[in-house]
């Protein structure tokens, strides 16, 4: 099971920040050896390890940006299969490693896509609003 972590935070000094957040990755490096991530958007600082089991692609590392979206994600979504059929079919967007590659206009559909018929055991956070790193 991977590892994901973030903070938000009123400190100002990023050298504090960066190390903290380097440091919570490193705490659970055996929980995610596959890869690890970290995405500075003072004030919001996102980490993971990546433990991969079912894809491979190093396009799905994360912490993922789908344009004005961030997200961390930990878990396993047991009909994957399906949504992802239901995804192709109704042209909603892109699966997994291909969603760095949606459109603007796919980005809102993407994030909605599946909502309420996921199922499995999973967490994430998702941050909205900016769209690129300031580390």
């Amino acid at each position: 099971m991977c590892g994901i972590h973030g903070f938000y935070t009123s400190n100002q000094n990023r050298d504090e920040n960066n190390l903290l957040i380097r440091n919570m990755v490193a705490s659970t490096n055996h929980r995610g050896p596959d890869y690890s991530g970290i995405e500075v958007l003072h004030p919001v600082y996102f980490g993971h390890n990546r433990l991969s089991i079912i894809d491979l692609n190093p396009e799905a590392n994360q912490p993922m940006n789908f344009g004005k979206y961030w997200i961390v994600f930990n878990g396993e979504i047991y009909n994957y299969k399906e949504i992802k059929v239901d995804l192709i079919q109704n042209k909603n967007g892109r699966i997994v490693s291909k969603v760095k590659h949606a459109t603007a206009k796919k980005e809102k559909r993407l994030v909605k896509a599946g909502y309420g018929t996921k199922k499995g055991k999973f967490g994430y956070v998702k941050l909205t609003g900016t769209r690129k790193s300031r580390k």
